[in-house]
């Protein structure tokens, strides 16, 4: 009828779901070349910063520079955080880094470590001349 106002309708909120309200957790995967100091060190920084959203997992006792990147090669491989991995990184993972630790002590292999992390993605932490210094 034309004289009479429409039916009030009021808005109904939408059924999407919201984004998210903070960062997930950033994961950082650690090989060292100590089986103790470094990640003694790691997983007190972990401790102290303990409300920043960060998880950190050290792998100690590796070995070698260059069996430090193969080991971290390879887990960058096998959880998709490599560029030439073929598993899909979830959304959570995509903020997730492997790093290599080594000493620069007078290792023979130790640029060409250092060249393969690179390649792979897997990040470089050097300290020179050691860790415990």
């Amino acid at each position: 009828m034309p004289g009479q106002p429409k039916a009030d309708r009021r808005s109904v909120p939408g059924l999407r779901r919201r984004g998210p309200l903070r960062e997930p957790k950033r994961r950082f995967v650690l090989y060292c070349q100590g089986r103790n100091t470094e990640p003694a060190c790691f997983q007190a920084i972990q401790r102290t910063c303990s409300s920043a959203l960060i998880s950190v997992e050290a792998h100690g006792g590796v070995g070698v520079p260059t069996t430090i990147a193969k080991a971290a090669l390879a887990y960058a491989k096998s959880e998709g955080l490599a560029p030439s991995s073929r598993r899909r990184k979830q959304s959570f993972e995509k903020q997730d880094q492997v790093w290599a630790v080594f000493d620069r002590d007078d290792h023979p292999e130790f640029e060409q470590a250092v060249l393969m992390c690179k390649q792979s993605g897997v990040r470089v932490a050097r300290s020179n001349p050691c860790f415990e210094l």
